[in-house]
């Protein structure tokens, strides 16, 4: 787990990226240590993941435990399937040397992302789906996906269509890993 001050400025390189100002690289631990310790933004944001993954089952009749038990499965396989995956791929694209700089960056981003989702996530979950609302989580999903464009991009230094191939291949396995634990619930 990274200490405090790692912590924080790792969360302003990811503040700066999405201002799309590329020094946000320099804020990060760009080594071996830095590459594990960047998966500590799992914990940091896990509190509020559960605040907001409780408002939406907020008067289910599913199984708190079985709900517990495959929203844990699916967020830990969330953080790791998308960097094993892209073992390969770095490798394959011979992009294996930026590889731990963009996972690093990719795992911190979770941070702002979180913060600009579970205050729209909680006001559906809370007062129902408006025009208004919809609206702004779509926004907020095309800033996300430009965000993540823009990270590939920069701390893989590639070309635009391979950085959005890159963004598209995180999204089909997250819809893989959502589509593949809902039917436990």
């Amino acid at each position: 787990m990274p200490d405090t001050r790692e912590i924080l400025a790792s969360i302003q390189g990811a503040y700066l990226l999405a201002r799309f100002d590329a020094s946000g690289m320099n804020f990060f631990n760009i080594s071996n240590d830095g590459f594990w310790r960047s998966f500590g933004a799992a914990v940091v944001i896990a509190p509020v993941v559960l605040v907001t993954m409780l408002a939406f089952y907020a008067g289910s009749d599913i199984n708190p435990l079985r709900i517990a038990v495959v929203e844990f499965g699916q967020y830990v396989a969330g953080w790791a399937v998308f960097p094993v995956v892209m073992i390969f791929v770095a490798r394959s694209m011979n992009l294996a040397d930026r590889y731990v700089g963009y996972i690093i960056a990719y795992n911190w981003s979770s941070v702002i992302q979180v913060a600009l989702f579970a205050p729209l996530n909680l006001a559906l979950s809370y007062s129902g789906a408006s025009w208004l609302l919809e609206f702004m989580w779509l926004s907020a999903m095309v800033f996300v996906i430009i965000y993540l464009i823009f990270i590939a991009k920069t701390a893989l230094g590639t070309t635009l269509s391979i950085a959005i191939s890159l963004v598209g291949l995180d999204l089909l396995l997250t819809l893989v890993i959502i589509l593949g634990t809902s039917d436990l619930l």
